[in-house]
């Protein structure tokens, strides 16, 4: 029986226009950045990271790219076929000491029970001007054993959305907002079709 992936990287994920595109609306919209709220709008210190509050255009060219991968992505983590699924996410950058701990992106609630595959874009200056923020994975058939990906500019991982994960404490030398690790979360949720938006 062929075994299921933890995860999955596409490397140069967007063509050279859109990832610019994306890098330039965040990079043009620092003063709209708030700091992450968790479950409820609170801010916890379970989580350190800026949300953009006007994400522009990044969301929807990150969607619309990962939209036609989905069966493929359901396949190899050996997950239902997801016929109509749905998008949702957030646009974020980690400056000099965000983490972001152990977590899933499932849970209980209803607006995050329906979430099956998260998918994590990644984006910045080249080279890269931060250090740390590695996604580390951890291992659900190996209690206590766990990955690191390191992050890379035009870069997607995606994973099961119950996969425990969590962000290392990323560190940015110049301290500037320009230099930092930024992300287009995405979450793809199994919704019934007449619940499609």
């Amino acid at each position: 029986m062929k075994e299921r992936q933890l995860f999955l990287i596409k490397p140069d994920f967007l063509p050279e226009p859109d990832h610019r595109a994306i890098l330039d609306h965040v990079l043009a919209h620092e003063a709209d950045c708030e700091p992450t709220a968790v479950r409820g709008g609170e801010i916890s210190h379970f989580r350190s990271s800026m949300e953009l509050k006007r994400p522009g255009p990044c969301r929807q060219i990150v969607h619309d790219a990962l939209r036609p991968l989905v069966p493929e992505l359901c396949a190899a983590f050996g997950v239902p076929p997801i016929p109509h699924p749905k998008f949702d996410g957030s646009v974020v950058a980690h400056t000099d000491g965000s983490f972001y701990k152990p977590h899933v992106d499932q849970g209980k609630a209803d607006i995050y029970r329906s979430r099956t595959l998260s998918a994590v874009y990644y984006f910045c200056e080249s080279p890269a001007r931060f250090e740390g923020g590695e996604l580390r994975m951890f291992r659900m058939d190996q209690p206590g054993a766990y990955i690191d990906i390191p992050i890379l500019d035009n870069q997607l991982v995606v994973f099961p959305s119950m996969i425990p994960h969590e962000v290392r404490p990323v560190r940015v030398p110049s301290g500037r907002f320009e230099d930092a690790r930024f992300a287009v979360n995405v979450w793809v949720h199994r919704v019934p079709q007449e619940d499609q938006s």
